[in-house]
């Protein structure tokens, strides 16, 4: 793993959780993690934030590892954290 890809990885989870805190008032908690927060985050990146397809893929990409790793070592279910494939 290049130090590169995993800034970009942390930076990736980092953009999620400040939006969850700005848009809900909360702080970030892996196991409130549900679909409809996802379609709302890319709808964001997408419309408001005019990210390109490319970022986008790469920000769910990585919010879609975090959410494996979170029900693997049960900081959140499966159902709750479970993320469209793609």
């Amino acid at each position: 793993m290049t130090h590169s890809w995993l800034q970009s990885f942390l930076d990736d989870l980092g953009a999620f959780a400040a939006w969850v805190q700005q848009t809900y008032g909360e702080p970030f908690d892996p196991a409130r993690i549900v679909r409809e927060d996802v379609r709302a985050w890319r709808a964001h990146l997408l419309m408001v934030r005019r990210c390109k397809p490319a970022t986008v893929n790469r920000r769910l990409a990585a919010l879609r590892a975090f959410c494996r790793w979170a029900v693997a070592v049960r900081a959140a279910r499966e159902g709750t954290a479970g993320l469209p494939s793609r």
